[in-house]
């Protein structure tokens, strides 16, 4: 059985009545009054029209406003309506005062409906949409705040579609934002070289979704023909059922000034703590440099008394210490100079470590304090190697030196050992031990843990310097109150066996 008149009647009734918008019919044949007004939304119009007059229909719109010059623009909208084609529609926005004073937007798409040898009617369809316009001009202020806020910020949003494997940067200038698609190897090939890797890696870890948001700097040229730091933020966006990504999103942020600044900023620090060093240096050479030079003058002054064969002997004794303590200082400073500026000259030449480092106990056991044992421990391994020799016996005495200014008992080892490609020499004390936080700055520049000690406090940070120029590395181990060993490596190049 097919839809009776009385269905059709009752569906088109229905489809008007639950619609949200308000619907007309107007007779063009008749001044244009109202045939029909849907009753669902009459209160919308109720609410814009006289409402002295207790129907709409069967009334004109200068019936129906206030405002004749409203009117008058309606009916001009319906006139402009006459001359479309069957199936044609004509939009007008209309901006209509209700009586509490708001002003409601509102869209009329009206058209006609034929008739048999009659003028036609005309179907209007409003819809309030003042909220809607409200709501778009609010999120066009906000993307006009936004785009403001990127462009001085250098600030570039981001998406990145997974299926398509587009990115897409949104790049504004001038308050305005345009759009730009990179394919994934364009992407890429716009990276520094040495940052490649790094993004790589990050991207191909958010598509995953094996992380759930990356943060890294590097450096590309998407938008300027030089390499400029950049700031990545990416996280997934949509997730399909089983959890994996669909597409990403994040922002690049232009960090080029910040990174200026740092630089300058370090390059400051570095000024800063370089005039601070050489204020220290120079505090810490005329203490040192005033002793022994004192001593030098005040004992040869002495000399030219008349003294006995005795003293004399003593205070010779006393300048020519003076005289080694004054050289050292001076040679230490010089080779520290030299060794920051990469002046100082490194001879290489094959030596026996064990034979190096036997000698070292006929010159230092006569220094060791009473009671304190100076034991080299030998082995009947040796190893040659190939380095300098001369500064691997300058680092060696240097460690011995402090080990037996350091220890008032006990003993002191020192030897070698061989750890794969590198050899380790050690010097063990039994002394005074070195604290945690005096560990971490022991190697640092003008560090004297002991300001009654003579010394610079560069001999370790020389060290130090050495033993890196030379392809090792430098260390201790050590607790306070008992006893320290230091130790440096350096690459070898063969081992041999001695009997």
């Amino acid at each position: 059985m097919g839809l009776t008149s009385k269905d059709l009647q009752n569906i088109v009734s229905t489809i008007i009545g639950t619609a949200p918008n308000y619907m007309f019919i107007k007779d063009s044949d008749d001044d244009f009054r109202y045939l029909y007004s849907s009753p669902s939304n009459d209160v919308f119009f109720r609410a814009i029209f006289n409402s002295k007059l207790g129907n709409i229909v069967g009334h004109t719109d200068f019936e129906l406003f206030e405002n004749q010059e409203l009117a008058a623009s309606f009916r001009d909208s319906d006139i402009a309506v006459l001359l479309l084609k069957p199936g044609e529609v004509k939009k007008n926005t209309e901006l209509i005062p209700d009586r509490e004073g708001k002003v409601r937007t509102v869209e009329i798409i009206r058209t006609i409906i034929v008739r048999e040898d009659a003028p036609p009617f005309i179907l209007g369809n409003c819809l309030d949409v003042t909220e809607v316009v409200k709501n778009r001009y609010k999120l066009m202020r906000d993307n006009t705040s936004m785009a403001m806020a990127c462009q001085e910020g250098g600030i570039f949003p981001w998406l990145h579609d997974i299926a398509d494997d587009l990115t897409y940067f949104t790049r504004t200038e001038d308050d305005k934002a345009s759009r730009i698609a990179f394919p994934r190897d364009e992407l890429v090939r716009w990276v520094h070289p040495d940052d490649m890797d790094l993004l790589t890696k990050n991207v191909a870890d958010l598509i995953k979704g094996s992380c759930s948001r990356v943060m890294f700097e590097f450096r590309s040229c998407y938008f300027k023909s030089d390499y400029i730091w950049y700031s990545f933020i990416g996280k997934p966006f949509e997730i399909d059922e089983v959890g994996k990504p669909l597409s990403l999103i994040g922002i690049l942020r232009d960090i080029s000034v910040e990174k200026l600044r740092q630089t300058d900023f370090s390059a400051r620090v570095d000024a800063e703590q370089s005039d601070l060093i050489k204020s220290v240096m120079l505090a810490n050479m005329s203490h040192e440099i005033r002793t022994p030079l004192n001593a030098i003058i005040g004992f040869s002054q002495l000399l030219m008394e008349d003294i006995s064969d005795d003293e004399k002997k003593e205070y010779i004794s006393i300048i020519n210490k003076s005289d080694d303590q004054l050289l050292k200082i001076i040679n230490n400073v010089v080779d520290a100079t030299n060794v920051d500026l990469g002046q100082e000259k490194f001879v290489y030449t094959d030596f026996s470590v064990r034979d190096t480092l036997a000698p070292f106990k006929i010159t230092f056991e006569s220094r060791t304090k009473p009671g304190v044992s100076l034991i080299f421990d030998s082995t009947n391994i040796d190893c040659v190697i190939k380095s300098d020799h001369s500064r691997f016996m300058q680092v060696l005495s240097d460690l011995l030196s402090n080990a037996v200014k350091f220890t008032d008992k006990g003993s002191i080892h020192y030897g070698f050992s061989i750890e794969n490609d590198y050899i380790c020499v050690y010097v063990k004390d039994s002394g005074i031990g070195i604290s945690e936080e005096n560990k971490e700055i022991i190697f640092n520049r003008f560090v004297k843990l002991n300001t009654y000690t003579p010394g610079l406090g560069i001999g370790l940070s020389l060290c130090r310097s050495i033993i890196e120029r030379l392809g090792g590395e430098i260390g201790l181990e050590s607790q306070l109150g008992s006893g320290s060993t230091f130790w440096f490596t350096l690459p070898r190049i063969s081992k041999v066996a001695v009997s």
